[in-house]
């Protein structure tokens, strides 16, 4: 089974085009994510329905889960790029489950 980090080197990110894709679309995915939380956020205090809050914390979670590999790759850390992908798919997976319940609750 090939790793995180074997998929990545044999992809050439490790060359100077490939990890500035990956940093610039890392960053438009966060501010982008954060100007949905901030909208959410905002529509939260205007009318104060719990649920506003549920949903931009769910958002929040699912941005940075997304966002961790790209950051990962960017910041070159120390962790395991498998560990890595591991959290990131789980905050993932927990940002969809808060959206989905302050949705249907």
């Amino acid at each position: 089974m090939v790793s995180y980090n074997e998929k990545v080197q044999g992809g050439h990110l490790e060359t100077g085009g490939g990890i500035v894709i990956v940093s610039l679309l890392t960053l438009a995915l966060l501010l982008l994510g954060s100007a949905l939380i901030i909208y959410i956020y905002d529509a939260y205090r205007k009318i104060n329905q719990n649920y506003l809050l549920l949903l931009s914390v769910g958002f929040f979670v699912l941005v940075i889960g997304g966002a961790l590999p790209g950051m990962h790759k960017t910041i070159g850390l120390s962790v395991d790029g498998d560990a890595v992908l591991i959290m990131s798919l789980l905050m993932q997976m927990i940002g969809i489950i808060l959206i989905f319940y302050s949705v249907v609750k």
